[in-house]
């Protein structure tokens, strides 16, 4: 898996060095914490051609520990959670 860093210097390459990767590191660290901004107010982002994410809301269920003898019951509150959809464009198996 390619690290931050090896993102950034990837990035700097792409770009043909026309940003300092300190620059390209804040605008990726900007970018990241917008898309966290969005989805924690309840609104949906994207990545253009890379991934979608969605907001959605869980319904409350049972949930059984499996690991004790007793199988203690308890019960998994209503909560949201993100949801991420990969694009087409970015679905390739070598």
């Amino acid at each position: 898996m390619a690290s931050t860093t090896d993102l950034i210097n990837a990035t700097y390459e792409e770009l043909n060095s026309q940003y300092t990767k300190k620059d390209i590191k804040e605008i990726t660290t900007a970018y990241k914490d917008a898309i966290l901004k969005l989805l924690k107010s309840g609104e949906d982002a994207s990545i253009y051609g890379l991934v979608n994410f969605r907001v959605v809301d869980v319904a409350e269920r049972r949930g059984t520990n499996t690991l004790t003898e007793d199988g203690k019951e308890w019960v998994v509150p209503a909560h949201k959670e993100v949801k991420a959809k990969i694009s087409k464009a970015a679905k390739f198996v070598d």
